[in-house]
C-alpha cells in the first residue's frame, strides 16, 4: 500500500504554470535568436558572394579592356556604348568578312616603323592621294577616305578595283595612312572611297550587365560584368591614353548597396592606346 500511494503521487506530479511560462518564454528567445543569426549569416554570405562575383568580374573586363585598347586604332567613347576598333589580325572565313578564321595575316610595314594588319596589299601609295576628304572613325562606321570629284583612281599605274586592298603610307596627316579597302574605284561620273580594314568592337550595357561584341566571332556577344550602374570611357592627352570607369552596383538582398559600398566597388584604369595611329 505505502508502494502504491508513491507511484500514484509521482504520476500526477508536472511543470506549474509558471515553469511553463518561464521554459516556453526561454525557448521562444533561443528560437529566435538562432532564426535571426541564420538570417543574418545568410545575408552576410550573399552581400560576400556578390562583392566577390564583382570583383571577378572587374578582373574580367580588365583584361579584355586592356587588350582591346593597347592594340586598338581607334576607340569611340560614349557612356554604356563605346566602339572601339582594332586591326584585323586573323583572315576573313570561306563565308565572308563576317566569319573570321584563326590564320593569322602577316603585318605591313611602313617607311617610318609602324605596322599595318591585313590582307596583302594590291597596290601602295609612293605619294599622297588625289585631292580627297578623310572621315575618322565614328560608332558607326570605321575611317573612310572619300574623293571630293568624279575620277578612277589610279595607282603607280595600276587602275584599283572594288574589294582591292590599298596600302596608303603618303598621307600629309600621319592619322590617315593605314590599309584600306576599295568600296568605288571612281570613274568619269563616279567618285572613289577607301574604308580603313578594321575589327569593330563594342562594349555596351544593357540591363546591368556589360557585353562585349566582336564583329565576326560566331560567339558574340559575351558577358563580362554583372550589377553595373554605369561605364564611361574617357580619352586624354590627345586621344593616346583612355580612362576607363565602371561603377558596379551590388545587388545585396536586405535594401541594396549604398553610396559607399557603390564607390568602393568602382573600377578605374587608364591606358595608353599604343597602337593609336597618330600616338607616335
Amino acid at each position: 500500500m505505502p508502494f502504491a500511494r508513491s507511484i500514484r503521487r509521482h504520476g500526477t506530479r508536472g511543470f506549474a504554470l509558471g515553469e511553463l511560462i518561464i521554459s516556453t518564454a526561454i525557448f521562444s528567445s533561443v528560437s529566435a535568436g538562432l532564426i535571426l543569426g541564420f538570417v543574418s549569416l545568410r545575408r552576410n554570405y550573399e552581400a560576400t558572394s556578390d562583392f566577390a562575383m564583382n570583383h571577378g568580374d572587374q578582373m574580367r573586363i580588365s583584361d579584355y579592356l586592356a587588350l582591346d585598347f593597347r592594340r586598338a586604332i581607334a576607340v569611340v567613347p560614349a557612356q554604356n556604348d563605346t566602339t572601339i576598333y582594332i586591326p584585323a589580325y586573323y583572315t576573313p572565313g570561306l563565308a565572308g568578312e563576317r566569319d573570321i578564321s584563326k590564320e593569322a595575316r602577316n603585318p605591313v610595314l611602313d617607311s617610318k616603323g609602324k605596322i599595318f594588319y591585313g590582307p596583302t596589299p594590291q597596290a601602295k601609295t609612293t605619294a599622297a592621294l588625289p585631292s580627297c576628304v578623310y572621315t575618322n572613325f565614328t560608332a558607326g562606321a570605321p575611317a573612310k577616305l572619300r574623293a571630293t570629284g568624279a575620277g578612277a583612281l589610279t595607282i603607280n599605274g595600276y587602275n584599283v578595283v572594288p574589294g582591292d586592298t590599298v596600302f596608303v603610307a603618303h598621307q600629309g596627316t600621319e592619322t590617315q595612312n593605314g590599309l584600306y579597302t576599295v568600296n568605288t574605284s571612281g570613274s568619269a561620273a563616279e567618285i572613289w572611297e577607301l574604308t580603313a580594314i578594321a575589327v569593330k568592337v563594342r562594349y555596351y550595357l544593357a540591363g546591368s550587365i556589360i557585353y562585349r561584341n566582336q564583329e565576326g566571332d560566331a560567339n558574340q556577344p559575351a558577358a563580362l560584368a554583372r550589377d553595373v550602374q554605369d561605364f564611361v570611357f574617357k580619352p586624354s592627352d590627345l586621344g593616346k591614353v583612355i580612362t576607363s570607369s565602371i561603377t558596379f552596383e551590388p545587388k545585396f538582398r536586405a535594401s541594396g548597396a549604398s553610396e559607399h559600398v557603390k564607390t568602393a566597388t568602382a573600377f578605374h584604369n587608364t591606358t595608353l592606346l599604343r597602337n593609336n595611329r597618330g600616338v607616335y
